[in-house]
């Protein structure tokens, strides 16, 4: 990873620093739940924050390659990966010009982020036969509001639509539900599809 990287200069190293009620450690349910579907090969964490789900998919057998872009997340992500005995590739970038190497992942995990613009990079880089775990926030979400910027929140059924209008796609799995983080409650779009070969 590297390093003097800047320090407290986003707003998930200010929440990561003061222990946001929000941030959970351990690895999300949908892909723990998932996990037998996917056959071990290369993957990328996209938004990967305290390293959570890199980091359980290292400890499963996965080369990782895990980007975000708080050094703090980055920083406890190590941590984890010192404490579980895993490696994983840390990558500090920005996601709105980060580039995802086309044809290159086995499997592609998202949860929390949602780029729009971002959705391309991720299908043009899975491999054929490839697996798309997503998860994000709904409009239904108890935290969302009028206030808020609707960009960071999935409109009802717009997961879904977004993943079929593709065509490539073979959907496995999809629901809008109440998910815990934490001791919170949240509704949540997910969606697992595999890339058509």
């Amino acid at each position: 990873m590297t390093v003097n990287l800047p320090l407290m200069d986003t707003k998930w190293d200010r929440r990561y620093s003061t222990g946001d009620a929000y941030i959970v450690k351990e690895p999300s349910h949908l892909l723990v739940e998932n996990i037998p579907t996917f056959p071990v090969g290369r993957a990328l964490d996209v938004a990967c924050g305290n390293g959570r789900n890199a980091v359980f998919l290292a400890h499963r057998g996965f080369r990782v390659d895990a980007v975000d872009n708080s050094r703090v997340g980055l920083l406890m992500a190590k941590d984890l990966m010192t404490e579980k005995n895993v490696r994983v590739n840390l990558i500090f970038a920005d996601l709105d010009h980060y580039i995802i190497k086309p044809e290159r992942y086995d499997l592609i995990v998202d949860f929390y982020y949602l780029n729009r613009n971002l959705f391309p990079d991720i299908t043009a880089g899975l491999k054929s036969g490839g697996y798309l775990v997503f998860e994000s926030l709904t409009t239904d979400d108890a935290g969302f509001s009028e206030s808020k910027n609707p960009k960071y929140y999935l409109n009802p059924n717009e997961l879904f639509d977004m993943v079929s209008s593709y065509n490539i796609y073979r959907i496995l799995f999809y629901r809008e539900t109440e998910t815990s983080l934490g001791n919170i409650m949240r509704s949540t779009a997910q969606v697992i599809a595999q890339k058509k070969g």
